[in-house]
């Protein structure tokens, strides 16, 4: 191989293994912006509002289905109680109930989207350590009773893997 062949190869693999770093580095940066307009899109919705003001506070009045209504930890119990448990809901444990579904089903889109590799879970975690650790009990945000409710309702509910997710 001459000299010149042997500067036209080094130079065709520095040309290459630049392409891939500039790729890889496009790749990352296309996948947290994905994430970054996903969450956003997540935080502005009015059912995670309203789901994180109930994980973060024991008694909150929040706005759901156009009605005030005041949510205490107690109520959370009651209303996070399985169907094996409890079979009749009063309007407004039907309403939370509804938000909790829609909040865990986001929530998981978001975990289905990490495990396959569309958006980064080092990035996601980073964005919802804090509700994650409300949610398993790392935070003492809520009594333990309204803790094992939350695990109770995930699990009998088809959460249970984004409930292990959280817990990693």
């Amino acid at each position: 191989m001459t000299i010149e062949e042997k500067i036209t190869l080094g130079i065709a693999v520095i040309t290459g293994v630049k392409w891939v770093y500039e790729y890889t580095k496009k790749l990352t940066w296309d996948k947290n912006k994905f994430l970054l307009e996903r969450y956003e899109k997540f935080k502005s919705k009015e059912s995670t509002k309203a789901m994180q003001l109930l994980l973060d506070w024991n008694k909150i009045t929040i706005e759901l289905n156009g009605k005030s209504m005041i949510v205490d930890d107690n109520m959370l119990f009651e209303s996070f109680k399985t169907h094996d448990i409890k079979t009749t809901f009063t309007k407004d444990e039907a309403s939370l109930r509804k938000l909790f579904d829609e909040y865990f089903d986001d929530l998981n889109e978001f975990r289905l989207l990490s495990e396959t590799g569309l958006i980064s879970e080092k990035n996601y975690r980073l964005f919802m350590k804090y509700w994650f650790e409300i949610l398993i009990g790392k935070k003492t945000n809520k009594p333990k009773k309204v803790l094992y409710q939350i695990e109770s309702y995930m699990k009998y509910y088809g959460y249970n893997d984004l409930f292990v997710f959280m817990s990693k």
